[in-house]
């Protein structure tokens, strides 16, 4: 006689639940490199827990690990890799780890963080057999968050490494065995002879990353033949823009190809581009580029938005983009310091 139990089905294993559920799902909310591939992928290294990685704009890595719990339960852990950083460590985490605090995820005080500089943030999430609702949810915060964090450390942490920049510097500096104080020399030496035998781009991404921003300038004027215009333009606006240079940083960015506020290849204008404008006395530039505000539009808006109709004297029109801005980012500490000045309603 046929058994009346029904048979529970067989829990997926980690590799189908990823490849089913996470990658494609992910896949589709990254945007695509420069040949429109997909940046997601499934990694099964022997020992280590399944994984889908991804890559945002070769800036930050995301990653999902699958853990099973038991026959009906597993635990996803989503984590970001936010970026490398050689100096300001300390300042780098009291700037990310409170504008993070309203969202799911926490930074990591791990071993990358203390021995490499590199900051990482997590959520960890339990499902239920497969139960995909809030795993979408936890998707669509950890790629938006992503993207926020990117203009957020456009703006207040300009110094951080992109994962492809450490990647590129990593051997230098085990090769080496420089510690910070070796980093600094490193530079310095081979600033002291041009065409000495270090490579260029090693020089300009180490200056980058100590925030020398005047060696960093140093570096593209004497080796113009080795690093490309196209590469240069913007490095170089950027620069000037940290020396506070505010029309020799907008010129560069017009030499690099900025059109409406936006690089090419950009899908939001530039936090940098915004600020040289603002405080190079061209406020309305900026507005007009801002536009008005939009649903989805990056969080940064709202708040170049105040800033810039504070400077063109319009007090009481800039509290509310900037109320807005501090209701959805209340973590920004560097906001409120610098602008407090605005929020009480004074020059």
């Amino acid at each position: 006689m046929p058994s009346l139990t029904k048979k529970k089905p067989r829990p997926l294993s980690a590799k189908s639940f990823l490849e089913k559920f996470v990658l494609p799902a992910l896949a589709s909310r990254l945007p695509p490199d420069d040949e429109g591939e997909a940046t997601a992928f499934l990694n099964q290294s022997e020992g280590e827990p399944p994984t889908i990685y991804g890559s945002y704009r070769d800036s930050q890595i995301l990653s999902v690990e699958f853990k099973r719990l038991d026959a009906q339960r597993a635990l996803l852990t989503f984590s970001i890799t936010v970026g490398y950083f050689l100096q300001d460590l300390n300042d780098a985490v009291f700037q990310i780890g409170p504008f993070v605090q309203g969202s799911s995820f926490r930074l990591n005080f791990d071993e990358a963080l203390y021995c490499s500089g590199q900051i990482s943030i997590s959520s960890e999430l339990v499902i239920h057999g497969t139960d995909t609702d809030l795993l979408t949810e936890r998707l669509d915060e950890l790629v938006q968050l992503t993207a926020d964090l990117d203009w957020f450390c456009a703006l207040r942490i300009p110094s951080r490494l992109s994962f492809m920049s450490k990647a590129k510097i990593v051997e230098v500096l085990e090769a080496h065995q420089l510690n910070p104080e070796g980093v600094v020399k490193f530079l310095e030496d081979g600033l002291a002879v041009p065409g000495g035998g270090e490579d260029p781009e090693i020089l300009m991404l180490l200056a980058w990353a100590l925030g020398r921003w005047t060696d960093l300038l140093r570096v593209l004027d004497e080796y113009p033949d080795e690093i490309s215009p196209e590469m240069a333009a913007p490095i170089r606006a950027r620069a000037l823009c940290e020396l506070g240079r505010w029309k020799a940083s907008l010129a560069a960015a017009r030499v690099a190809g900025i059109v409406d506020g936006s690089y090419p290849g950009a899908t939001r204008l530039s936090p940098g581009y915004l600020q040289a404008l603002i405080e190079s006395g061209d406020e309305i530039e900026a507005l007009r580029l801002l536009g008005r505000a939009t649903e989805g539009e990056p969080g940064f808006y709202q708040l170049l938005r105040g800033v810039a109709r504070h400077a063109a004297g319009d007090l009481i029109g800039s509290r509310a983009p900037l109320e807005s801005y501090f209701a959805q980012w209340p973590g920004d500490l560097a906001a409120y310091e610098h602008l407090d000045d605005v929020m009480d309603g004074s020059h």
